[in-house]
């Protein structure tokens, strides 16, 4: 075979190079960019960010869950602050066994009373009041539950977004190899030796070992889809949007010298978050608790008015009808081995409660603290990738298969330059999900209970 048959080949290769290193810049230029976005795409065949969310908190039933939740605490905070129902009683007293008649005995009437409890001391106000925390406490929980939702969905979209990324550069290279076969093959048609031969095999076998790695990853891009399809429905099928990168989408530092806080200036960031402060909620209402059980020290009154009739006597003399009136109330007595104790367990489970909040404090600490740092190793890292890693693995493989070309270079140097520049992008759109995926986490362990966010309404991410 002529020599110029094997030179148009390396022309085609270098022309599809050139393709692939303009889809690395378009890596580092377009994922690797750090400008806010305001344009959503509206492309129905693929799914955006932004719509996944929609869908993510339309179809959620435990937004709806939680709604309800609330609505039912909200009529029972009613309830609870109500008296209980008065009591009304019918009797028949004092009827002669003998003959059964109303007008033998001066004694015996007809009556009807009615009884009104009342509970002890305030008791009727602090459990409307404890119940009005608790719905409180599950509002936080629904803005939270939002929230989480927006958070989870984010994570399951960039995991597709990884996978059918890293996927696309596999089929890319894979031309790529095809024609480095076809460059080996022709040069072994042209000449002869066990050089050339060795170069036909190892191209083969990187093209058998890039569809081992695609099928691989398809079936790691098959487990994320059906992860974002539990929460977006059938629209999780859609390939996911690719038309912006993921720094524009996650800018960092969205606070303003979040980088710049110590760990232990992170507090204020996370205080008035709905979780938080569903949780200081419950606390509330377990000092609430305990200023109920306390009220057992006080008398539970009850007050009873009776009406009775007597019927005129035998000789036919009216009978004046009688009324009666009664108060009564227990006496607590043996306060030590009931209200004392009763109030001895309450302090303890809203003290129990303070301390579950410290450590969660902690916990959530520990959270923004640590995502917070990756975010910013993250940036460095795809600095050094953008600026250093990536132009050089492309400039590496160019001068490779030049080398190769002009007979100057060895084919397993073409081929590991290849791969080497393929596992580099690879890993830069690990770094740029994981990076995504950490500034989400600081998204939402910063969640104020009164931003957009928190209140389920789907805005356009800006720095």
């Amino acid at each position: 075979m002529p020599t110029c048959l094997y030179r148009a080949l390396a022309a085609c290769l270098l022309l599809l190079s050139a393709s692939a290193k303009a889809g690395m810049e378009s890596l580092t230029s377009e994922d690797i960019s750090v400008q806010p976005i305001h344009v959503t795409s509206i492309d129905s065949s693929t799914l955006s960010l932004e719509r996944a969310i929609a869908l993510g908190l339309e179809s959620d039933p435990g937004v709806r869950g939680a709604s309800l939740r609330l609505h039912a605490l909200n009529n029972e905070a009613v309830a609870r602050g109500s008296l209980p129902d008065p009591r009304v009683s019918l009797m028949a007293g004092n009827l002669p066994v003998d003959s059964w008649s109303l007008d033998q005995e001066p004694m015996t009437q007809l009556s009807v009373g009615v009884q009104q409890a009342f509970p002890r001391g305030d008791t009727l106000r602090l459990k409307q009041l404890q119940t009005e925390q608790r719905a409180k406490a599950q509002e936080w929980a629904r803005q939270d539950r939002i929230a989480r939702v927006k958070h989870a969905v984010s994570i399951a979209w960039l995991q597709v977004y990884r996978w059918q990324r890293s996927r696309r550069l596999l089929l890319d290279d894979r031309v790529l190899f095809d024609q480095l076969r076809d460059i080996a093959s022709a040069r072994y048609r042209s000449t002869t030796g066990e050089a050339r031969q060795q170069d036909v095999l190892r191209a083969e076998l990187e093209l058998s070992r890039i569809d081992e790695r695609l099928t691989a990853l398809n079936g790691k891009l098959s487990m994320a889809r059906a992860a974002l399809v539990e929460w977006v429905g059938t629209s999780g099928f859609l390939p996911v949007t690719e038309e912006v990168g993921l720094q524009e989408m996650f800018p960092s530092d969205r606070d303003g010298g979040l980088a710049t806080l110590a760990s232990t200036e992170l507090h204020p960031l996370i205080v008035d978050h709905p979780h938080l402060l569903a949780v200081q909620q419950h606390i509330s209402a377990s000092d609430t608790e305990v200023d109920i059980v306390q009220q057992g020290y006080q008398p539970a009154w009850s007050v009873e008015a009776r009406y009775g009739y007597r019927a005129d006597d035998a000789f036919g003399n009216e009978r004046a009808d009688l009324f009666s009136v009664a108060l009564s109330f227990d006496v607590p007595m043996f306060t030590a081995s009931r209200q004392d104790r009763s109030v001895s367990a309450e302090l303890a489970r809203a003290e129990a409660a303070r301390t579950d909040y410290q450590l969660l404090l902690r916990q959530w600490l520990r959270r923004l603290s640590s995502a917070r740092d990756d975010s910013i190793q993250s940036d460095q890292r795809l600095q050094l990738y953008r600026e250093t890693l990536l132009p050089q693995a492309a400039f590496v493989a160019e001068a490779a298969l030049n080398a190769y070309d002009n007979d100057d270079g060895d084919f397993v140097e073409v081929v590991r330059a290849r791969i080497t520049q393929l596992d580099l992008r690879i890993q830069a759109i690990e770094l740029i999900v994981n990076r995504a995926a950490a500034i989400a986490e600081v998204q939402y362990l910063t969640t104020n209970a009164d931003s957009p966010a928190a209140n389920g309404l789907v805005t356009e991410v800006s720095s």
